[in-house]
This record gives C-alpha cells, sequence and structure tokens, in this order.
C-alpha cells in the first residue's frame, strides 16, 4: 500500500472520523513513548538522589525520607546496607510514589 492510496482512502472519510483516526495515531506514535520514556527517566533520576541522600555523612539518629518509584527488595536493600533502619514506608496513591523514611543507626 503506497502513501499516496493510503491518503486517497482516507481523504474520502469524513472530517470527524479523520480527526479520530489522526488523533489516534498522533497517541501512539508521539505521546505513549515519550511517556514511557519520561518515566523511565524520572525513576533513574529518583534512585540517583536516593543514592546521594544515602551517601551522606550524616550522625546517628538523623532520620530522612527517600521518595522512590516502588519499594522493592533492592531499594529496602539499598538503605539497609547504607545503615539506615526503615521507620515508615508511606505509598502515596495519587502520584504513584513511595516515601520511605529512615533513620541513621
Amino acid at each position: 500500500m503506497t502513501i499516496k492510496k493510503l491518503y486517497n482512502d482516507i481523504s474520502k472519510l469524513e472530517d470527524g472520523i479523520q480527526f479520530m483516526l489522526f488523533l489516534i495515531v498522533f497517541l501512539g506514535c508521539i505521546v505513549l513513548p515519550y511517556s514511557i520514556y519520561d518515566g523511565y527517566k524520572t525513576g533513574a533520576r529518583m534512585h540517583e538522589y536516593a543514592q546521594v541522600q544515602l551517601n551522606q555523612d550524616v550522625p546517628s539518629g538523623t532520620s530522612i525520607t527517600i521518595n522512590l518509584p516502588s519499594a522493592n527488595t533492592t531499594e529496602l536493600n539499598m538503605i539497609i546496607e547504607h545503615g539506615y533502619i526503615i521507620t515508615s514506608i508511606i505509598h502515596n496513591s495519587h502520584d504513584g510514589f513511595v516515601y520511605i523514611t529512615c533513620e541513621k543507626r
């Protein structure tokens, strides 16, 4: 199927249907891949910032709150290995992130 034939087939459709078809193609080709990329990039930045927070030299008993996209065993082990005790884990359903409050041993 050539582009010229495809254009001729689409131009015969009503304006509302053409707009809906354009909208579906735009969402599928532009918006969806960008949102996946942006979500991945945001998660990577959050992990980097958590590493910076955990690597700071703070006195014992200092509490910090770390914002992460999830609280799986890898993240929790990372916090414990840096010498922190996890005091609370809160999942925010509004933005989907997890807020982990921990205290330096």
